[in-house]
Order: C-alpha cells, then structure tokens, then sequence
C-alpha cells in the first residue's frame, strides 16, 4: 500500500541506515561537522581533516539503527550545549501529563530550532518519547537538514506553495497526518 504521507512524515526505523549512509558522503555535512568543530581552524588545514572527519562520521553512526538510536545520540551533543552554554533548564509539568493519552504541544517559538530540542530533550530525560516536530519546507532547503530533522522525527509543512488549492489540499493532508499520528500513539 503507498504511504500518502511519504514526503511529509518523519523516517521510520527502515529508512534510518539508508539515510544516515548517504549523510555520511555528504561533503555540505563533512564541511560543516568541520567548521563546527574547528571553528578558528585556517581553510587549507580544513581539507586534510575531511578523511579523518568523514571517518569518524561513518563510525560513530555505525551502531545508529532506529529513530531512537539517532535521538540517543542527538540527546548527547543536546546535553553537552546545555552544560556548555545555560546555567540551568526548568522543565515543569511533565508529571501532570498522562502516559496512555496523546498530546499535541504547540510552542509560540523563540528559536525555531532550540525550542523543539529543548523539548524532545526534557522528554528524553524524564523517560517520555520524544515529539514529532512540525517544520516549514522554507527551513529544509538543503537536503541535508531536511534528512536530519526527518531523522529527529520532524515532518513537513509545505509552506512555499504557491497554488492556493494546492496549499489547502497540503494543509488537509497534513492535518489528517497529525491527526492520525495523535489516534496511532
């Protein structure tokens, strides 16, 4: 059966390895893993570092081979930004929340992208599944990103069409999506 939410849905469990091997030829991502790293590092010292970065990438996603296992690992680089750069996280209410029901969490964003891993991060630690993440097309135009944040259980708002039937058809397809992912949990 075709799944009508293919291109809009996180990745399942099946697609992980896939997508993680094609990431790891991606010279945009061995590029910036780089410069993240090595921010002050000069640009012709960066090139002898892509085989050894590209290496290390392959390893360290070896062992990645569900959505958990990919959060797992995201949930480690989350908790050393939080101990590098806050005095301090305050989570509050999570013990009101029932385990047996769905939720739907809508943030009013200050940071389009801390706000969610901040988020995913607090289930994490308290022992809840993390949430799917609503995320414009407009912020996916490398495919690299967009292969992560589908990763990380983000699915698609297409926001750039320009087609007013076509954004409505999109907007229901994406509602009966949430709604279905709210029924399925």
């Amino acid at each position: 059966m075709l799944d009508p939410y293919a291109d809009i849905r996180p990745y399942n469990d099946q697609e992980v390895k896939p997508v993680l091997q094609r990431l790891s030829g991606s010279p945009q991502l061995i590029n910036a893993l780089i410069r993240y790293r090595y921010p002050a590092m000069p640009g012709w010292l960066l090139a002898l570092l892509r085989p050894f970065i590209s290496r290390k990438l392959r390893q360290h996603i070896a062992r990645v081979e569900h959505v958990k296992d990919f959060q797992d690992m995201v949930a480690d680089w989350v908790q050393q930004l939080v101990a590098n750069s806050t005095d301090e996280v305050v989570v509050q209410g999570l013990d009101k929340l029932d385990h047996g029901t769905s939720y739907l969490l809508i943030s009013n964003h200050r940071d389009i992208a801390m706000d969610p891993t901040l988020i995913n991060y607090s289930l994490h630690q308290q022992g809840w599944p993390t949430s799917r993440i609503a995320i414009g097309d407009n912020l996916l135009r490398n495919p690299d990103i967009a292969d992560i944040m589908r990763l990380n259980k983000s699915f698609i708002v297409k926001r750039s069409l320009t087609n007013k039937r076509e954004k409505l058809k999109e907007l229901q397809r994406l509602s009966a999506y949430i709604r279905e992912s709210l029924e399925a949990d």
